[in-house]
């Protein structure tokens, strides 16, 4: 695997952060694209995050402000089905850590899917409150301190 974790800032290395979305969320687990897709992709202050393995587009996410600008909320973190279980996930979640310290964020919130719930804590994420659904899909909300 010749993994590259990178920002995307180009429309085409945006399009293909939504590939991997499309492919992980609408397509394999029959998320409608209406609750896909929101405001917050086009939003200036959201940081898409895109892995490739050479030009092939892998994984994604993004992460945002949170009601402040010292949490951000990290989101659609999409991994596709032939790379899962080979640290991709692992690699993903920490390069999108160390880009939210730089941008001065000091706490990670996010809705774990309960199926991954395993994934976040082995990556310090603790649950806070209770189960719910999103999506059609139930999640636990997490956070994390970054700094």
């Amino acid at each position: 695997m010749s993994l590259i974790i990178r920002r995307t800032h180009s429309k085409d290395l945006l399009e293909q952060t939504f590939q991997v979305r499309r492919l992980v969320f609408v397509v394999e687990q029959e998320v409608a694209e209406d609750l896909e897709w929101d405001e917050y992709d086009s939003a200036d202050e959201t940081i898409h995050v895109l892995a490739q393995d050479g030009d092939v587009p892998v994984g994604a996410a993004r992460f945002r402000p949170y009601h402040s600008r010292k949490v951000c909320k990290i989101e659609r973190v999409a991994i596709l089905p032939t790379q899962r279980s080979c640290g991709l996930g692992r690699n993903l979640m920490e390069f999108v850590e160390q880009e939210a310290v730089r941008e001065g964020y000091e706490e990670a919130f996010l809705h774990a899917q309960t199926q991954a719930l395993g994934f976040y804590e082995k990556l310090n994420y603790e649950p806070k409150g209770e189960r719910f659904w999103e999506a059609g899909i139930e999640h636990v909300a997490m956070r994390k301190t970054l700094v």
